[in-house]
């Protein structure tokens, strides 16, 4: 169960994040865990102050931050956001 989310330096990111999530959750019904990558990062952190949490929340999880309360991971060699369950 995975889906593949393309972030594109546009105003529309967060709300094609925002409806990968719902639609992802209305499928498989799980909250995904996300890997968010470099694009991602950028634009949530220079838009949103508040939108990522990036302070470590659980290391022996692999949890690094929190994007409107879903765990996320970071890995700056992907571009786009990886929802998996």
């Amino acid at each position: 169960m995975t889906q593949i989310v393309e972030i594109k330096d546009n105003s529309f990111w967060e709300y094609d994040v925002d409806k990968a999530i719902r639609d992802f959750e209305a499928e498989y019904g799980v909250e995904p865990n996300m890997i968010i990558g470099k694009n991602f990062i950028e634009l949530a952190t220079t838009s949103y102050n508040n939108c990522v949490n990036k302070i470590p929340i659980d290391k022996s999880k692999g949890i690094i931050a929190k994007y409107k309360g879903i765990s996320c991971e970071y890995d700056p060699d992907i571009s786009c956001v990886i929802l998996k369950a």
